[in-house]
């Protein structure tokens, strides 16, 4: 039976819109449940003024700017995505560059810069602009991309600035993220496997020489590898998060009644160790519904991006898609004690305005691209054929 590739109209994913609603409702109720007694601890007064909503209410903000950047991002056109491509990559590093000079230092990073009531992380907006780009200039080389200096060098030169940049601030979470995310977008555009493994090989010995380099970087995963020999100092986070974790059970222990939340047991709870905070008070079956919906973002956004024939919009949806479930594995992974810890968000869940954003926009793009493109399916000379994803990209590489 001959089948071949046909345009479906356009279908717009509210379950992506959906979940990603579910998880900032979420968010705002966890930050509020980890924050509540310890937003009018002693050594918090100067900051919170006594008041047990300050954590909420900033929080609330921080999701009425994600909302808004969400709405816009969906209804900007996908030229404007291509056009905003160069210039958003150059100002990111202008940012990074001057946020190392200009910044502020929190626990030990200089990562943002205040600009009053709020900080912004420019490294979050980094990642999206190194998506745009690298989706841009893939998409510009399409029929080149066998070429070891069209394919890599190009953007590996590019990622390797914004890699030296991450690291002085240190940042390891975001540049493992920068790094993964460039090599799944090579691969889904076609460069050759030997070329991705080189340059995964490389980007391993350097992670691996950075690590090896930074008595704190070593520290931590020592902490990682045997935590009780540092429970009292490096591994102390991961420790109370996986006894926060355990202590949930499978119902967990109520909103608002986690104890070693209420004992201020896990530090940042109401950013990067919020799952932890989710494990004790709403125990396996809210981590579980977590993790769904993540998983459910990474369903639809592959699915998305592989029906779609235009090439920089389906290598942007596959990079959004990455951006936002490859942090949120990362948090969680490191929650849970299955990677070293690192400065990560979970995303549309942690408090946090820049993340908030940024994550948003991503949402946002997934939803633009399926209001704006058509479908790309496979029918038969004589009746409708479902078939997977894969087909149909299959299918429109035999086409192209």
């Amino acid at each position: 039976m001959e089948r071949g590739v046909v345009e479906r109209k356009p279908r717009v994913e509210h379950g992506i819109m959906l979940v990603a609603l579910l998880l900032m409702g979420l968010g705002l109720v966890m930050v509020y449940s980890a924050t509540v007694y310890s937003a009018t601890a002693p050594h918090m007064l100067g900051r919170t003024q006594g008041n047990g909503m300050y954590f909420l209410e900033r929080q609330l903000m921080f999701v009425g700017a994600g909302l808004l950047a969400l709405t816009m991002a969906s209804f900007v056109p996908f030229w404007v995505y291509r056009k905003m491509a160069v210039p958003a990559i150059i100002l990111g590093g202008i940012a990074m560059t001057g946020v190392l000079f200009l910044g502020k230092e929190k626990l030990g990073a200089v990562r943002w810069f205040d600009l009053g009531p709020i900080s912004v992380q420019p490294g979050e907006f980094v990642k999206l602009a190194f998506v745009m780009w690298v989706s841009f200039s893939l998409a510009r080389k399409q029929d080149m991309l066998t070429r070891f200096s069209i394919a890599i060098i190009p953007h590996l030169l590019v990622a390797g600035v914004f890699v030296l940049l991450y690291m002085e601030q240190p940042d390891l979470g975001s540049t493992i993220i920068l790094g993964t995310v460039l090599l799944f977008l090579l691969h889904v555009a076609g460069t050759r496997l030997h070329h991705i493994a080189m340059v995964m090989g490389g980007g391993i010995a350097m992670v691996t020489v950075f690590v090896l380099s930074s008595g704190e970087k070593m520290r931590r995963v020592a902490a990682w590898l045997n935590p009780e020999a540092f429970a009292e100092s490096d591994a102390y986070q991961l420790i109370n998060s996986k006894i926060s974790i355990g202590a949930g059970g499978l119902l967990g222990e109520g909103l608002g009644s986690g104890q070693q939340n209420i004992a201020g047991y896990v530090p940042e709870g109401e950013t990067d160790f919020i799952f932890a905070v989710i494990g004790e008070e709403l125990g396996f079956i809210g981590t579980f519904l977590v993790i769904s919906f993540f998983g459910y973002i990474l369903w639809r956004g592959m699915s998305l991006a592989a029906s779609i024939r235009d090439q920089f919009a389906r290598f942007l949806v596959f990079g959004a898609t990455m951006l936002v479930v490859l942090q949120a594995a990362i948090n969680m992974g490191v929650t849970t004690g299955v990677l070293p810890t690192k400065g990560l968000t979970l995303p549309f869940v942690s408090m946090g305005g820049s993340s908030m954003v940024v994550m948003c926009i991503c949402a946002g793009i997934l939803l633009n691209a399926s209001r704006t493109f058509p479908r790309l399916g496979v029918e038969s000379a004589n009746d409708d054929v479902r078939v997977s994803a894969s087909e149909v990209e299959v299918l429109i590489k035999e086409t192209a």
